[in-house]
């Protein structure tokens, strides 16, 4: 009787890290986007209220900077599997 051969040790792969980049771009694209584009020239909003009464202004650049500065979160998802990965070694 011929013994068993053991299997293969099972390699990492790296679609999880792939996928939480991608994922990471996408959301970090659709929150800078805006942002880049009220900065540009600022928005302008017509609302109405209940009365029917209307009401227009500009959006703030700030807004802008901080759509900017959200695109920046998304990344944590990436540092974190990363880091997950690289301590299990």
């Amino acid at each position: 009787m011929e013994p068993t051969p053991a299997p293969a040790p099972a390699k990492n792969s790296s679609l999880p890290m792939i996928l939480a980049i991608v994922i990471a771009a996408i959301l970090s694209l659709c929150c800078c986007l805006p942002g880049i584009f009220n900065i540009i020239s600022p928005g302008v909003y017509e609302t109405t209220g209940i009365l029917g009464e209307n009401t227009t202004g500009t959006i703030s650049p700030l807004y802008g900077l901080i759509c900017i500065g959200a695109a920046i979160v998304p990344w944590i998802i990436p540092v974190v599997v990363i880091v997950v990965r690289r301590n299990k070694k």
